[in-house]
């Protein structure tokens, strides 16, 4: 498991920054939701191989996330990529897996 740098903190996007200043990273955010629960709309983290800055909400939507974003960074390409909740990803709409 990556270490994770202050899931909640004011400083995340310092923090963000200075870990892209050390390496390749990339932002995951939350663009929408249809539900009233995690993850927010707004909510991101930043993802580099070996580190996490935040949070997207946790659970198994999270979790697809980062393991996405490390598959890109050691291909060496990023792109935009659109997760659903729901049973293909093994969460419900609670954000809880299922």
């Amino acid at each position: 498991m990556s270490p994770v740098i202050s899931i909640r903190s004011n400083h995340l996007p310092e923090l963000f920054l200075e870990l892209l200043a050390r390496q390749l990273a990339a932002l995951v955010w939350v663009a929408a939701s249809a539900v009233l629960v995690p993850p927010e709309p707004g909510s991101w983290m930043g993802v580099s191989d070996d580190v996490r800055v935040g949070t997207s909400g946790g659970g198994n939507l999270e979790f697809e996330a980062i393991a996405q974003v490390r598959l890109l960074l050691a291909w060496g390409g990023i792109k935009a990529a659109r997760f659903a909740l729901g049973p293909s990803i093994g969460q419900c709409g609670s954000g809880v897996a299922g």
